[in-house]
């Protein structure tokens, strides 16, 4: 789900975790993923940016 684009708090209500932070700590490799995805897609807008 996460993987998919789903925000934390959407995942812990379905798994039925009782605090977002424990959803966090067990799928924590996905949310470094998507962290990197997001450093990309900034780093991309600012080339765009500069070259416009």
């Amino acid at each position: 789900m996460i993987a998919g684009g789903m925000e934390i708090p959407a995942v812990q209500k379905v798994l039925g975790h009782s605090q977002s932070s424990t959803t966090s700590n067990i799928y924590a490799h996905v949310v470094e993923g998507r962290a990197e995805t997001a450093v990309g897609a900034i780093a991309d807008r600012v080339k765009a940016l500069r070259s416009a």
